[in-house]
């Protein structure tokens, strides 16, 4: 396989190519000398009229052409550089686009914090989603980022407990890898400087007073 940064490189611009009259597949920019040729590779291009080839020039980020040693042979310049594949297979890069349903719907219903770039923006959504939601028990949200918090990167239930006090709050970071809580989400959920970290999971505590301090890794979030 061909590393990150040139897996990267294999995409549709080449696999919606043409065949050109001398059996290989080129796409429409001009013939040059390309910068990196693929050699002794099996390229799987998704094109049905030549779904295989054995090299592959690239210029400035693109494949310009697709098809075997000997035609590709002509974008060879005196510093172009070659990989040998040695024979593997080399795939278009992923791009995985995809859609968690329910989950996705019942966020719409929830704070939703994207694009707050600090705790002054988030605080007044999770503020004015709680007055509107008097009888709501418990405040879900999603969407914030790390960087929000400074470069220690750390919620803290402290700023939450300023515009819910009463009620438990759990959000969701972006990634879904962390939850940030306030203090009452701690209590109602049993969770003191003794409990025990649970397994594929954190709880963040005060590294002095061994406080949970309301950021949740992994498992737990």
């Amino acid at each position: 396989m061909l590393a990150n940064g040139f897996r990267q490189r294999l995409n549709h611009q080449f696999l919606r190519s043409r065949v050109g009259r001398s059996g290989h597949c080129l796409v429409s920019v001009p013939r040059s000398l390309s910068q990196t040729i693929t050699l002794h590779a099996k390229s799987y291009t998704v094109n049905p009229n030549q779904p295989w080839a054995e090299a592959l020039p690239i210029r400035k980020g693109t494949i310009i052409a697709v098809g075997s040693e000997k035609a590709i042979e002509a974008y060879r310049g005196p510093s172009t550089a070659v990989i040998d594949v040695r024979g593997h297979v080399v795939l278009p890069g992923f791009t995985d686009t995809h859609v968690h349903f329910m989950s996705g719907s019942l966020r719409l219903t929830q704070v939703q914090l994207d694009g707050a770039t600090n705790t002054s923006e988030m605080q007044p959504r999770v503020k004015q989603y709680a007055e509107a939601r008097p009888n709501t028990p418990w405040i879900l949200g999603s969407g914030w980022m790390y960087s929000a918090f400074g470069s220690a990167a750390v919620p803290d239930k402290k700023i939450l407990d300023a515009v819910v006090p009463d009620r438990p709050v759990f959000l969701t970071a972006y990634d879904h890898h962390s939850g940030w809580v306030n203090s009452k989400a701690l209590e109602v959920s049993g969770i003191t400087r003794d409990t025990p970290d649970p397994p594929n999971g954190k709880i963040v505590r005060d590294p002095k007073a061994g406080e949970a301090t309301g950021k949740l890794q992994e498992a737990p979030a």
